[in-house]
């Protein structure tokens, strides 16, 4: 049996589709040539990767290509800068006026007046030093740019 007689014999041998007479022949010259061996063990590891696959939906692609954009990273971050900027106004106006109220107000203890004043002092340095740290570590972090 020449090569020739066989030009696709591998892929339908690897996928079962050869009759049981085509097969044995073919293993039979699979015996004697071993370039056909080789060539068949090619396949065998390209269809073995292949079999792993899986196509990428076309919904998942299209959005990472809409939230990759450079436009839609500023424009979710600025709304994220604004929101927090906002928020930390009103609670530090908040705080602030909670703060006057209590100690402006001469029925509570002074002890309880300065124990409100040191926890909302200790909550301010605390959001600070947080907020610090979080900066700090996200400007030196050589991986923020990866995606995961």
């Amino acid at each position: 049996m020449r090569c020739e007689e066989f030009p696709d014999a591998s892929m339908a041998y690897l996928d079962g589709e050869m009759e049981a007479e085509a097969r044995r022949r073919f293993e039979e010259h699979l015996a004697a040539c071993p370039a056909c061996r080789a060539e068949l063990d090619a396949l065998r590891r390209v269809k073995e990767v292949t079999a792993g696959m899986r196509l990428a939906d076309r919904e998942d692609r299209d959005w990472e290509l809409y939230w990759g954009r450079v436009y839609n990273r500023m424009e979710r971050g600025a709304g994220w800068i604004l929101l927090s900027l906002g928020a930390i106004v009103v609670l530090v106006f908040g705080a602030y006026h909670a703060f006057l109220s209590i100690w402006s107000d001469a029925s509570l203890p002074a002890v309880i007046r300065i124990g409100i004043g040191c926890a909302l002092l200790g909550i301010v340095i605390l959001f600070v030093s947080v907020a610090r740290q979080r900066l700090y570590a996200w400007v030196r972090d050589p991986y923020r740019r990866v995606q995961r």
